[in-house]
């Protein structure tokens, strides 16, 4: 399919249960490292659960691959939804008893206490790993707890790790089901990956199957991915599958967040509507951006910042009123007089404030229906705009470098547009004398 296309030895994200794709991370690790001081210990249960598609089939052959030959004989059960006595016969098999099948339930058990004995006379611990625990009925667990009645002076002859979804915490909640309960001396809870995590665990995937860097997932990919999947595994390698595929069909190495969006709306268990519900509030800020963004663009799109406020003031009639200068101040502040305003675009003006300074803060009187101000800050001699921006607050301070000489504005912007601008204010970074004495 896409092998040859990736430069990949194999699929990285298939659904079985592969140890050597098994990613120490996290509470994957924690759980692994408990279970085998859990087992160490000798004590009789030991519970794992996590939802659906979390890793539990996984962990569990990862711990049966990681267990001691030489210390532990180990037992699997993957579907416990068997009966009480069929229960002690799959359990007979796996300890190697070749049992006659009209063979009768006491001596079924009879043998697998003669055979558990043995092996702990052979120095060997037996674990029970059963798999799907929340499908075993009532009566069953209930003979599964008889079973490690068994034991020596010093240790059970028999442990047992049980690993289910949450509802096997809810059918051990039952009374009924207390004094298996009470037996249950470690548990642990699977739980979803967080970003960082999965990220790290789809490159531990593709570096296994071959991969040498040539396959990429973006970063927004990885966004998409995460929120779609929930940090699920399953749900990662099901979506991460169908991503890469669909770069393949594409002709792209590169995993996008396109891609990764065509595959989230290709899989059921993915509720598309329920990501989107799930952030309303990113929504609806995206939305307020987008509008402001569109309002400054039309502003700056009209034409010089003058021409913007003096048009909008004569189309409506009735902008806010014009913003008064307060003060104006900046280190070391050194009245010029005389600036020549034949350098200032626009014509003949006032020469107003005029202060020598390189930092300058400007501050206004608000203005009556005024929700933001319009600055414009220009460099006298190239005409070039250096400050262009609206502003909420009545303060703006500018720094400025080399030697050069500037006009300042305000207007005053309501719901009813912009007003003529200020009385201008100039003001010059500071220059050498000489060019103070021309």
């Amino acid at each position: 399919m896409y092998l040859e296309h990736y430069g990949l030895r194999e699929f990285p994200f298939s659904l079985t249960p592969d140890t050597q794709y098994f990613f120490e991370y996290g509470h994957y690790r924690d759980a692994l490292e408990t279970l085998k001081v859990a087992l160490a210990s000798g004590e009789g249960f030991i519970k794992v659960s996590g939802e659906v598609g979390t890793g539990k089939t996984l962990l569990c052959r990862k711990l049966l691959n990681s267990l001691d030959h030489k210390v532990f004989y180990t037992a699997y059960i993957p579907n416990p939804f068997l009966t009480p006595a069929a229960l002690t016969v799959a359990l007979a098999e796996e300890l190697g008893l070749g049992l006659a099948h009209n063979l009768g339930q006491h001596r079924v058990v009879k043998e697998v206490t003669r055979r558990l004995i043995q092996l702990h006379a052979e120095g060997k611990q037996v674990v029970l790993l059963i798999d799907e625990a929340q499908a075993m009925p009532g009566d069953t667990l209930e003979a599964l707890r008889l079973l490690t009645n068994l034991e020596t002076e010093k240790r059970k002859l028999l442990q047992v790790v049980l690993f289910g979804q949450p509802e096997l915490d809810e059918r051990l909640g039952d009374r009924s089901r207390r004094q298996l309960r009470q037996r249950i001396t470690f548990s642990y809870r699977l739980m979803p990956i967080d970003r960082a995590g999965m990220e790290a665990y789809v490159s531990h995937r593709l570096l296994v199957a071959g991969a040498n860097g040539n396959v990429r997932f973006a970063s927004d990919a990885l966004d998409a991915l995460h929120r779609y999947s929930g940090g699920i595994p399953r749900l990662v390698n099901i979506l991460s599958h169908k991503a890469l595929m669909a770069g393949y069909g594409l002709g792209q190495k590169d995993v996008s967040r396109q891609h990764v969006d065509m595959a989230a709306k290709d899989t059921e268990q993915v509720d598309l509507r329920g990501v989107a519900h799930r952030q309303p509030v990113w929504l609806w800020i995206g939305l307020i951006l987008v509008v402001l963004l569109a309002l400054m663009a039309w502003l700056l799109a009209t034409g010089s910042a003058e021409q913007q406020a003096e048009g909008a003031a004569a189309a409506t009639g009735a902008a806010a009123t014009p913003a008064e200068v307060v003060s104006a101040g900046g280190a070391g502040d050194t009245n010029v007089p005389e600036m020549p305003t034949n350098l200032a675009p626009g014509g003949e003006e006032s020469p107003g404030d005029v202060l020598d300074s390189r930092s300058v803060a400007l501050r206004w009187d608000a203005s009556a229906g005024a929700s933001r101000y319009m600055l414009s800050v220009r460099d006298m001699i190239s005409g070039e705009l250096v400050v262009d921006t609206l502003v909420a607050d009545t303060t703006y301070s500018v720094q400025l470098s080399g030697t050069r000489e500037y006009r300042w504005n305000v207007a005053a912007c309501g719901s009813d547009g912009c007003s003529a601008y200020t009385r201008p204010l100039y003001f010059r970074t500071p220059v050498a004398s000489a060019m103070v004495q021309e």
